[in-house]
């Protein structure tokens, strides 16, 4: 799993893993590329668009498809670079000339940016429109910030001039700067906000998001007092002047749409839970394959009875403008709704969310050491499909847990039969004691612990996850055991009263001379019990098959198991055909008549075990 960037910290989850229902996750850097792009901009009462993509500062001012005036949109842009909190670096660029050895160290330097995403495509279209953010810095230093929470869903910043006058900057979700505005700049003049123009921003702030733009609002104050600028608090966040929108675009993963779908295939529940706006949240969703008819939003989270919300939580897919705080909530209702729920997180705040999730999901670039503490697992790559790879890991190292003890236990219980069996009917001792170790600790141990990296079965993304209070040891299991132990009992007894009493069975000594059996050789205890010894191993290999055959697995799609079934029946071989092995184990060697007596025996054995897993299917789940 860590090899698919899914780092599990705590062992026992990956059986949470394979019981998940419901997924929670965040939409940005989870669902999306996390790398936003700033598209459109509407200031001065028009819409601009902004070219170029990513990070790269190469891109031009738009109107009407040609190129416009860059200070018709210099306002905004200054805001969105001085209420911003990115650092910038470099980095030595890595190039690889004409396919030669890689060089580190060349004379061109990459820039790097390190921030919140959401700042870095605002400081990204500023530098397009030609500002320099360590000049502006100069003119314009900054005197304190109101920093940005999940609750205010903004952030205000205080600058000092060029003119040695304060000015305060605001950016964050536009109805949250809008409500604090009650004026705006237009063609750099500032005049009242009516409610006609409150509502032409609502409506281009709408549209934007049904683009599937993330939108956030400006503003300024150039008239705060001077009493503010040492210590800003939020009273300074009112009587605001309008300045303009962002919409910036944030592209799903490419690989999410098919990571949801194996999800709902898998009678997995896709949750998104968002600050974004809520028809942003939609837009995104229904680009990604997330259909939901039914979006609630923190504020109507809030006015929500606990009631009301478990009625409604399981035919909700997105929840918008939600706060840290709000998904420990939905989290608290799927799982008194009995889900087995994962969250994912990566704020400080998400920390508690994460935390009483049964699987607790933290993003490992982004994320914080806090949430990273309280998780389970930790997505070394923040990508959704990471989390569907894990769910699909956990299944598949269930699986093996279970077809591992099925294998020990149905083995094991067979010996135990026979032992029992054999005594019962006073035929002593019908395989001594080192052969079953030797069985126990070759034939049963090396290929059950190859069978722990068996390839996951044919249909694992095609179940309903396992319910939760299931264990490993399944009614259908502990039939298998009992029905196994006695099939086992059943073939080898034969097997066992032919080699033991083979002077009373008419032409067996005629079918040791054909078979090429030494001078003097002669049945009895000894190759009896052999006989035994022998039969199980070669029980034990059907029975892996048989094991793995209903999970849609080839003899061959584990060359780890393959090795150790060769191993195993070297290992055999070797005690029944070398001096040594023959002293060790008192067995003795078999002939040609005695191999044909274990193939029909193990032939019978598995048309045993076919006839009993088609009952068991009656009965039982496949599983």
């Amino acid at each position: 799993m860590a090899e698919q960037n899914a780092l599990v910290r705590r062992l026992p989850i990956v059986e949470a893993l394979g019981s998940v229902d419901v997924i929670c996750t965040d939409k940005t850097g989870t669902l999306t590329e996390e790398e936003m792009t700033v598209q459109r901009i509407a200031t001065n009462r028009e819409v601009y668009e902004l070219t170029g993509t990513g990070y790269d500062t190469d891109g031009e001012v738009r109107y009407d498809g040609e190129p416009a005036d860059e200070q018709r949109v210099a306002e905004v842009l200054r805001c969105g670079l001085l209420c911003n909190n990115v650092d910038i670096g470099t980095r030595e660029r890595d190039e690889n000339h004409d396919g030669a050895d890689e060089t580190v160290g060349s004379s061109d330097a990459e820039q790097t940016y390190l921030g919140d995403p959401t700042e870095i495509a605002l400081f990204v279209a500023a530098q397009k429109a030609g500002f320099d953010h360590e000049n502006l810095a100069a003119e314009y230093p900054r005197l304190g910030e109101v920093e940005f929470t999940s609750a205010r869903k903004r952030m205000t910043t205080v600058h000092e001039t060029p003119d040695g006058d304060p000015v305060a900057y605001m950016k964050g979700a536009p109805e949250t700067v809008l409500e604090r505005c009650d004026r705006e700049l237009v063609d750099e003049e500032i005049v009242d906000l009516t409610d006609e123009r409150r509502e032409e921003i609502e409506a281009r702030n709408e549209a934007f998001a049904e683009d599937a733009l993330r939108v956030m609002g400006f503003a300024y104050r150039p008239d705060m007092p001077a009493d503010q600028t040492a210590h800003p608090d939020e009273t300074l966040e009112r009587d605001m002047v309008f300045l303009g929108l962002q919409g910036m675009l944030d592209p799903p993963r490419p690989e999410v749409t098919d990571a949801l779908a194996g999800c709902l295939d898998a009678g997995i529940d896709v949750v998104m839970i968002t600050g974004d706006n809520a028809v942003t949240a939609q837009a995104v969703g229904e680009e990604i394959g997330l259909r939901s008819t039914t979006v609630i939003t923190g504020p109507e989270l809030e006015e929500m009875s606990d009631d009301r919300l478990a009625a409604v939580v399981e035919d909700v897919d997105i929840f918008a403008r939600t706060s840290p705080e709000h998904k420990t909530r939905i989290l608290q209702t799927l799982q008194a709704k009995g889900h087995t729920v994962a969250m994912t997180g990566d704020g400080v705040n998400d920390a508690p969310a994460v935390k009483n999730a049964d699987v607790g999901v933290a993003m490992g670039i982004r994320g914080t050491d806090v949430t990273e503490q309280a998780s389970d697992i930790v997505l070394l790559d923040d990508n959704f499909a990471t989390i569907r790879d894990a769910v699909k890991g956990g299944r598949r190292i269930f699986d093996n847990v279970r077809k591992f003890v099925n294998y020990l236990l149905s083995g094991n219980g067979g010996e135990v039969t026979m032992v029992f069996t054999g005594s019962m009917l006073g035929f002593g001792l019908v395989i001594t004691p080192i052969q079953i170790l030797f069985i126990n600790v070759v034939t049963d141990g090396i290929p059950a612990l190859s069978m722990g990296v068996d390839p996951p079965a044919e249909d694992i993304m095609n179940r309903d996850p396992r319910p939760p209070d299931e264990g490993v040891i399944t009614d259908r299991i502990v039939t298998s055991i009992l029905g196994i132990a006695a099939f086992m009992t059943i073939c080898l007894l034969p097997l066992f009263t032919l080699n033991f009493y083979g002077e009373l069975v008419p032409g067996y000594d005629v079918l040791g001379t054909v078979a090429g059996w030494s001078p003097g050789y002669e049945p009895g205890r000894e190759l009896a019990q052999t006989m035994v010894f022998t039969g199980f191993v070669v029980f034990e290999i059907v029975r892996i098959q048989a094991i793995r055959y209903r999970y849609g697995l080839g003899i061959f799609t584990n060359r780890w198991l393959v090795i150790a079934v060769i191993v195993a029946v070297a290992l055999q071989l070797l005690v029944l055909y070398t001096s040594t092995g023959q002293l060790l184990f008192d067995v003795e060697p078999l002939g040609l008549v005695h191999w044909l007596q274990i193939a029909v025996t193990a032939a019978v054995f598995a048309l045993l075990m076919a006839v009993f897993v088609k009952v068991q299917d009656r009965y039982f789940e496949r599983y």
